[in-house]
């Protein structure tokens, strides 16, 4: 017996290999998990330390302090303290890491005082708990301890701010520099706060020959922002078709997939012949399915535009 397949199905079945690809894009999900960054924890954490693992095996993980970097309560840890943190580790949720410690290892650690409400009739005065579960602790690299402290006490100088343009001026100074955890940090915020506008254009196009692919994401990212804002105010492009030639190169060739995702993005704000034509292309030969996906959803737009 011919059995026929119902409409609905058959758009659902036309239409499920591009929400498969669309979930798979960052960003496109609305459900996608961001981590807090850098300067978030260090703004909101009332307790900052740079300690030694001593004893990560017993019940809860004992730790020597090597420094102090902030602290803003009355109960800041001494010398030797204590962290609570396998309860937490048991109850976290299915996408967040499980917390462990080991003994030798040197971290930074975001910090609360372990309290009653924390389920113990008790509160001893050297126990302590992480803030936001695993995101309460970073692993030091064996070196560049001294980077993530000097970032850390940086974004400490700009969340005192309370002028959101001397923010603004210190964000850009990170991406200007040359601590990487600054960098990393300065251009999510940029990003969060929809923050900078045309004159970061040669910053940015400068890290697209960076050798790390995560600041030539956030670079060209930033780039198409600021692009689509400019757009929207109907503010002049500077040198709009060098920079159109130069992305176009970075959108066929760069070998970072979520990089030339985030390229299309930045054509598609300028337009022009000569980017359409090359989205067609990509929408058809390039190989990864993410890049392709993100050309056709452009083509749409840029149909209905």
């Amino acid at each position: 017996m011919l059995r026929v397949a119902r409409p609905g199905r058959v758009r659902f079945l036309l239409i499920a290999p591009l929400l498969g690809a669309a979930l798979a894009i960052p960003g496109v999900c609305h459900a996608e998990i961001q981590k807090l960054s850098l300067f978030e924890k260090t703004a909101r954490a009332p307790i900052v330390v740079w300690a030694v693992v001593t004893d990560g095996e017993n019940q809860k993980a004992e730790l020597r302090m090597k420094e102090m970097v902030s602290c803003t309560v009355v109960e800041c840890p001494g010398e030797s303290f204590r962290i609570a943190f396998r309860v937490d580790s048991f109850l976290r949720r299915p996408w967040e890491d499980k917390i462990e410690f080991h003994t030798g290892e040197e971290v930074i650690l975001f910090l609360r005082k372990f309290t009653k409400r924390d389920g113990n009739d008790e509160s001893p005065a050297d126990l302590y708990t992480l803030m936001w579960g695993s995101e309460g602790k970073f692993v030091l690299p064996p070196e560049g301890a001294r980077a993530v402290i000097e970032a850390i006490r940086n974004f400490q100088a700009i969340a005192a701010q309370t002028d959101p343009v001397r923010q603004e001026e210190a964000f850009v100074a990170g991406i200007r520099g040359k601590n990487p955890y600054v960098i990393e940090g300065s251009f999510q915020e940029l990003l969060e706060q929809f923050m900078g506008d045309l004159t970061l254009v040669p910053d940015l196009t400068a890290y697209f020959d960076s050798q790390r692919a995560d600041f030539r994401i956030l670079a060209m990212r930033l780039l198409a922002r600021i692009l689509d804002d400019a757009r929207a105010a109907g503010n002049e492009i500077p040198l709009e078709a060098e920079l159109a030639d130069r992305l176009r190169g970075r959108a066929a060739l760069d070998p970072a997939e979520a990089f030339r995702v985030e390229a299309i993005k930045a054509l598609a704000v300028l337009g022009g012949n000569e980017s359409k034509s090359l989205l067609e292309r990509l929408a058809k030969e390039d190989p990864s399915q993410l890049v392709r996906y993100e050309a056709a959803r452009r083509l749409l737009s840029w149909e209905k535009g």
